[in-house]
């Protein structure tokens, strides 16, 4: 595992391979199980996902594990990425940004993505104090772009298989859109995104 604290321009945090061979398995079975048209909310039609002018804007099907399962422990997924907030979130806290005291954070929602060839997540700010995003795809990676950025600050952090981006959720961020070729689509070659809003009641 491998972690880097970032503060020149904006406060951020990327860990990469935190979860190990047989974690990284399981996730990738459930997701599986969980992206395919009959569970995700379509593409633009996330009544929760962010609009401009009213007009929905995210390009990309998606589902809340939160609701979709009435017991976290029938989930995989929501036990494993447990694991980013161990000995009281100290990959997160340890941060040397003052935003980064994380004391308040009781309560966090997990809801994943999956990206195919032209799906993107334009420009939008998340409602919470953090979030977190974890990637994941099969290897060899089979498309291009799914990069994160951050427009307002002309940073980009690339799409690698199990890594971890923690950022303030009020930066404006976005998905760069996702390109495959014709022959990998609708097999599960594209990107897989966990995302975890942390917050406080």
């Amino acid at each position: 595992m491998e972690v880097k604290y970032h503060e020149e321009r904006i406060p951020f945090v990327v860990i990469d391979d935190l979860y190990d061979d047989k974690e990284q398995s399981e996730i990738m079975v459930e997701l599986d199980y969980l992206c395919t048209e009959r569970r995700l909310i379509p593409p633009f039609k996330d009544k929760n996902g962010a609009s401009d002018d009213y007009r929905n804007i995210k390009n990309v099907g998606c589902l809340y594990l939160d609701t979709f399962y009435r017991k976290r422990r029938h989930s995989s997924i929501l036990q494993i990425t447990e694991k980013l907030f161990r000995d009281d979130a100290s990959l997160i806290s340890n941060h040397p940004h003052w935003y980064f005291d994380i004391s308040s954070i009781n309560t966090h929602s997990t809801h994943i993505l999956y990206y195919e060839d032209s799906n993107e997540y334009p420009a939008h700010r998340d409602e919470c104090r953090f979030t977190a995003v974890t990637y994941f795809y099969r290897q060899p990676k089979k498309f291009e772009g799914g990069d994160l950025q951050f427009p307002d600050h002309q940073i980009e952090v690339e799409c690698v298989n199990n890594r971890i981006i923690v950022f303030p959720s009020m930066l404006f961020h976005r998905s760069t859109p996702v390109r495959m070729l014709e022959n990998d689509t609708h097999t599960k070659n594209g990107k897989f995104c966990i995302t975890q809003f942390l917050d406080h009641k």
